[in-house]
Parts: structure tokens; sequence; C-alpha cells
């Protein structure tokens, strides 16, 4: 019976043994394998003269997140004395800078990228591992003195949005908007006030954010004096056609219309006690298209409140900047986007001419990603190109390719995303 019960124990024992080095053994592949956030290095280690251990690829899939673009790079560092290791994490961040300059990229032009190179490069390219969530090696091994990596990176758009947004390269690279507000107001529950009225706090405030952010805010009494009061209220209530006549009357491209209204209540519980409330909502719209690029809305309660314009003041302090720069995040998302629209009407043409006209610019206009014809009645066309240059910008391109187009054009008017052209017709 002893003998037996030895027996056993040493059984136990021995299968104990082989389940801890499969449980080691899982753990190193579980080491190998798993995805390195950027602060989380590989902690193996080799001899200076052997080959760099053959990288693991993951196929894990990941979690779609619409604010990460994932980016596959490449980097090199420099192997100096057989420091393959030192040469390694060089190229580690090589591949990272590469990945957010990549990014970058897609929200600022070329031309911005180098006249601003030194600002991005201090601000950005060197700060690159902040903006890098996590990445996966693909490839890395030594080519004779340089040590090459291949990496697929996942970068936080945002965060790099916020930084171009602080540098002011985003409303540059929009050829820095003037922006005027149109809002309707009932603060205080005594009546509609609208643009330069004394009771314009809301709008004040919202302006005041704005300035703050960098925008060309036009000044209030410079406007006063060509704004005809009935244009004003229809823009403020909301008629996009008003606001545009006075937008681009005053020489802006972006409009911030909507709505801010308070309230203030008495509450009969615990003795009776006063709230004050207030809702706003803000459209930000294109001048020149009528187009709709950002909204934003929201409202707040807040209790108890002394007196009703206490009340109302302490609540807008609190929603006002809240929702302006919800609606600034928007608009810089828009704009941090890569691709915008430029719409044209093309005046006195054939339905022929139409096609043939979409066709050249989808074909002979350089970073035209699709041209989308928008309809055609009485000589007159209309189309969007979703592109990445601005309206200028086509113009030019238009008038380098004189020779190449189907007709010959009239650029009769150029504005920041629309065109206005026209068929020569010989006589």
């Amino acid at each position: 019976m002893r003998k037996l019960f030895a027996l056993l124990i040493v059984l136990a024992f021995t299968l104990s043994c082989a389940n801890s080095y499969v449980a080691n053994d899982n753990n190193i592949v579980k080491n190998d394998n798993k995805v390195l956030a950027v602060n989380d290095q590989p902690t193996q280690t080799y001899a200076q003269n052997q080959p760099a251990p053959k990288p693991v690829v993951t196929n894990t899939p990941q979690p779609v997140n619409s604010d990460i673009q994932v980016v596959n790079v490449e980097g090199y560092g420099n192997i100096f004395q057989g420091e393959k290791l030192i040469a390694r994490d060089a190229a580690v961040k090589d591949a990272l800078r590469n990945a957010v300059e990549q990014v970058v990229g897609t929200m600022i032009s070329s031309q911005s990228k180098v006249e601003n190179y030194q600002l991005i490069s201090d601000v950005i390219y060197s700060k690159s591992q902040g903006f890098v969530q996590k990445y996966e090696i693909i490839s890395e091994a030594p080519e004779g003195t340089t040590y090459h990596i291949k990496v697929k990176a996942f970068v936080s758009k945002s965060g790099v949005k916020d930084k171009l947004m602080a540098l002011h390269l985003l409303m540059v690279q929009q050829n820095m908007p003037r922006v005027v507000v149109f809002l309707k107001q009932n603060m205080y529950g005594e009546g509609w006030s609208y643009y330069g009225d004394q009771n314009s706090m809301a709008e004040e405030k919202l302006k005041e954010i704005l300035v703050g952010k960098g925008f060309f805010v036009i000044d209030k009494a410079q406007a006063q004096k060509s704004i005809d009061r009935t244009s004003l209220i229809a823009a403020s209530n909301g008629d996009v056609s008003a606001a545009q006549k006075l937008a681009l009357m005053l020489k802006a491209e972006v409009i911030i219309t909507g709505k801010v209204v308070g309230n203030v209540k008495t509450n009969n519980l615990y003795g009776g006690y006063l709230s004050a409330s207030l809702n706003v909502s803000l459209n930000a719209i294109k001048s020149d298209t009528g187009k709709i690029i950002a909204i934003a809305s929201g409202s707040r309660n807040l209790a108890p409140v002394s007196d009703k314009i206490n009340g109302i003041n302490k609540v807008s302090d609190i929603l006002i900047p809240s929702i302006t720069e919800n609606l600034i995040t928007k608009i810089m998302s828009k704009w941090a986007s890569g691709s915008t629209y430029v719409h044209i009407t093309l005046n006195n043409v054939s339905y022929s001419d139409y096609r043939d006209f979409g066709n050249f610019c989808k074909e002979r206009i350089r970073m035209v990603a699709n041209v989308y014809k928008r309809g055609f009645t009485g000589g007159v066309a209309s189309l969007d190109l979703e592109t990445k240059k601005g309206g200028a910008e086509i113009a030019d391109e238009i008038s380098l390719r004189e020779s190449a187009l189907p007709f010959k054009i009239e650029i009769v008017d150029v504005a920041k995303d629309s065109l206005i052209l026209k068929k020569v017709v010989k006589k």
C-alpha cells in the first residue's frame, strides 16, 4: 500500500513539472506575439554578433476606431560597433516618425509642410511616439551596417489634428478663412435679439472663443455699417441664402448661425427655488456653396440660482464654451479630412460639353478623386470635384491645361471652394 501511495506521488510530481514547462513555454510564445505599445519595448536580448531574432507577425483582429489611421512604414538605424539593439531602437523611432509624417501629409498640403517643416518637426515629428497608440513589427533584419524594420503603426488622427490646430496650420491650409456670426438670442425671456444688439452676450462669448482659437472673426463695428437689418434677421432665422449674401458681402468664407434660448422657472419642491436652463444650437456653413460643414447643439440646467440674470449668466458660462469647442472640433475634423469639394458652374454648354468637361476634370486635373455631376438645364451644368485642392488651384490647373480642354473656357469667378466657368463660342 505504501509503495502504491509513493508511486502516485511521483507520478503527480512528474505531471506537474510537465504542465509547468508547457505553461512557461506558452508564456514565451505569447510574449513573442504581443502587439507592442509604444513604450513597451521587447525585453529579449541577444549577442552582438548574432542575427536579430525573426519577428512574429500578429494577425489578431483589431477593433475599428475612426480616430486611428493605420499606416505601413519603414525605418532605418545605423549599426555602430555591432550594437544591433541600439540600431533597432533607432529604426523603430524612425519608422514611427515616418508614420506620423504620413498622417500629417493627409491633413495639410505639401507646400505647407515644406514652409513650416522646422515648426512641425519640433512640435510633432520629434514627439512621434506620443501620437502612435501602438505598432506591430512586420519584419526586421540587419542589412550590412543598417538595421531595417517594417512597422504597422496605429496613429491617433485627433492627436495630430490638435497639434496642427494649436499651430494654426489647419487654418493656414484653408487660407485663414474669415468667419461671421449671426445668432438669434432670447437669453432672459425678454424677446429676440440679433447680431449687434446690446443683449447679445452669447454671441460675444462665442466670438471670443473663436478668436482665442486663431479664427479671423469679422469685426462687429465694421459689419454693422453695411448690414441690412431685414437681411440680418432672415439670416439669423436660418435663411441660408440671406446668410450667404451677407457673408459674401463681408468677404467671409464661413458663416456661423444659430439660436440661443434661456429660461428660468420656479420649482415648488423643498420650499421653492429657481432653476435656469439654456439651449444652444449652432451651424457652420460655407458661404460660397451654402453647405453645412458642422453642427453642434446642447442644453444645460442649473439649480438653485439666486435670480434670473445671474442664473442664465452662470449656465451660459458653462454651456456656450462647451458647444463652441464641439463645433470647432467638427470644423477642424472636416478640414483635416484631406478631401473637400469644389463646386463648378459651367455656362453656355451642351450636354455633350458637360460630359466631356467632367471626363477632363477626372482624367487631367491632378488630385481629383471623383467628379459628381449635379445637373444640367438650359445650357448650365453643375458638378462637384472631390479634391484636396481649392477653387483657385483648380482654376490654375484648368488654365495650365488650356490646350487639352475639350473646348475653350473663360474663368468668370473664383472662390475658395467654387468656380464659375463659361464656354467661349467662336464667332
